[in-house]
């Protein structure tokens, strides 16, 4: 049998902040042991490896577009709509007064 359900503590996506800090630290690192961003790259780019070629490439220049291929040609299904008779079920929902008075701000 399944524990219970909910929510569990520490799911979902981390905080922008803890992203943040991450790239931070990432970048410290990478400034430390390269000395720049930009030798950081040079040297991925010169190891001659195509996954970091293509990374180098993605956050430089960005992902290319993907080119999907479509076929739009359907036939259009119609429907009608029609007004069901008013039966009271709305009777509960009072309507909103409109608000006559005009509120001058004060300074």
């Amino acid at each position: 049998m399944a524990g219970p359900g909910g929510a569990r503590p520490g799911a979902g996506r981390p905080k922008k902040e803890f992203e943040l800090d991450i790239r931070n630290i990432a970048i410290k690192a990478i400034e430390e042991y390269y000395g720049s961003i930009h030798n950081g790259f040079v040297t991925l780019l010169n190891s001659k490896e195509p996954t970091l070629i293509k990374f180098c490439w993605e956050h430089g220049v960005g992902k290319p577009t993907d080119q999907i291929q479509m076929n739009i040609e359907q036939d259009i299904k119609t429907i009608e709509i029609i007004q069901l008779p008013d039966n009271g079920r709305d009777n509960f929902i009072e309507p909103i007064e409109p608000i006559d008075d005009i509120i001058e701000p004060t300074v």
